[in-house]
């Protein structure tokens, strides 16, 4: 009987071990499924005016409807890990519509149609979601990169796209205790920056039905923008700051050219390393103050802002009017605030993975001064010791010191006191170090703050 019983189990085993082996690979994979809804609305103007877009939104499910629709639409952040993504489109616009991202590698299916000059012509770039459609049409990705990508509608794309159906997907090469765009390109915070412009005629001409052939407008030669934006919004005095990181920080700046026309954003009393271009990392950064940003064009550049204030970024073509008022256009201030305090920052930062021992190395021309209580005096092995100003601990001055050598990351490795473990990198293990060195005296402590808090309860 209980060979019989170890017999059923095993063919069990057996044929689950052929289903699985049977599964595509391909399924076995997690999906990231996005739902976007493309929809029309409207944007005022600084002067007033009211102009028809059309924009997306993210909603939970098909036909949930519980997402806002924005121009751009929502920035779509996908994790690193992920390589499938499936966006599930429903239309609520007179016209089909459908997604691309230029960038990134997908099996697409161009729609094409015959003019009345009987010449066949390409009206999308791949398979169009109708208009008003009761089931989701999805568009695929399996194989996607890390990087700053547009993703726009392959429907007509010189007047959809214009019209507001464009926005930002990213996607980083890894995440945790640090943040890299592309592999070994390491960042504290990010910010994404949409350049647009607006035609008011070109919209009203769509809103109305009166766009194609033998319309008053039949094409956008004679394209004219009034309007100039960034991230939807064209300049005021009034307008708030964008908060985009803190002083030393590496901030990325995402920036995405959706409009039709270029721009050359430059960035007032900064300097930036233009590190990527259409997600594609660079060998070697280039130092950029002004960045060529054509149509359709994403470029990533990253900044470490010396002071804290308020710096201005704008189009170098001086596109800085609100339908030929001045003191607007595109223009943004970028606002970087103080740096917070180094010890904060340093127990901000989290790992899983095992920390090397650290142990104390002599050495004749390091001060031996006698260490105080409750700290310990620590060294690396192999590279620099955590006692930064060498009075025989490792306390809170050490731990600013080490925050100011890890963020400068344009200081030749092998003079960057931060490489703890002397592997000529700067990464959380050199973060693990320090905290392991700086660690014992408050752990030294910790009996006493416990029976602190027990004292307070009894009370």
């Amino acid at each position: 009987m209980t060979t019989q019983v170890s017999t059923i189990r095993n063919s069990k085993i057996a044929m689950l071990a052929l289903m699985l082996v049977c599964i595509p690979a391909s399924s076995l994979v997690a999906v990231t499924e996005i739902y976007l809804r493309a929809e029309a609305t409207t944007i005022t103007m600084p002067d007033g005016r009211v102009i028809g877009m059309w924009g997306f939104a993210q909603d939970s499910a098909f036909g949930a409807h519980d997402g806002l629709v924005t121009v751009p639409g929502p920035c779509l952040a996908i994790d690193p890990e992920e390589t499938h993504l499936v966006i599930h489109l429903e239309n609520n616009l007179p016209e089909p519509v459908s997604i691309i991202i230029p960038g990134q590698i997908a099996a697409v299916a161009p729609v094409s149609f015959v003019d009345d000059q009987g010449r066949q012509r390409i009206k999308s770039f791949t398979h169009e979601t109708p208009s008003d459609n009761a089931a989701p049409v999805s568009y695929e990705w399996t194989d996607l990169r890390p990087g700053t990508f547009l993703y726009q509608s392959g429907s007509h794309p010189a007047v959809q796209v214009q019209m507001g159906l464009y926005g930002c997907l990213t996607k980083n090469f890894a995440e945790g205790a640090v943040k890299q765009a592309y592999e070994g390109t390491q960042y504290d915070r990010e910010s994404v920056l949409v350049f647009s412009e607006i035609d008011p005629a070109l919209h009203d001409a769509v809103v109305a039905d009166d766009f194609g052939p033998g319309k008053s407008m039949t094409s956008t030669m004679d394209y004219v923008p009034k309007y100039f934006l960034i991230n939807g919004q064209a300049f005021t005095t009034a307008q708030a700051p964008i908060p985009v990181g803190h002083v030393n920080e590496r901030i990325l700046l995402r920036l995405v050219n959706a409009g039709i026309q270029s721009h050359v954003p430059v960035l007032h009393n900064l300097r930036a390393s233009e590190i990527a271009e259409d997600g594609f990392s660079f060998t070697y950064a280039a130092d950029r103050y002004a960045i060529d940003l054509p149509p359709a064009k994403t470029r990533d550049v990253l900044i470490v802002p010396a002071a804290a204030g308020t710096y201005p970024m704008y189009d170098r073509a001086l596109r800085l009017t609100n339908n030929a008022a001045l003191g607007g256009g595109m223009m943004a201030r970028l606002e970087i605030a103080e740096e917070p305090a180094p010890q904060a920052a340093l127990l901000a930062v989290e790992t899983k993975r095992s920390a090397p021992t650290v142990t104390k190395k002599p050495d004749p021309e390091t001060k031996t001064a006698a260490p105080k209580a409750g700290r310990t005096a620590v060294a690396s092995t192999t590279g620099p010791s955590a006692d930064f100003d060498a009075n025989g601990t490792v306390d809170a001055k050490d731990v600013f010191i080490f925050v100011r050598y890890w963020r400068a990351k344009d200081l030749a490795i092998e003079d960057n006191l931060a490489d703890l473990n002397g592997d000529g990198r700067l990464d959380d293990e050199d973060v693990i170090l320090m905290r392991n060195a700086f660690r014992p005296g408050l752990e030294e402590k910790q009996p006493v703050r416990k029976a602190a808090a027990s004292q307070a309860r009894a009370r």
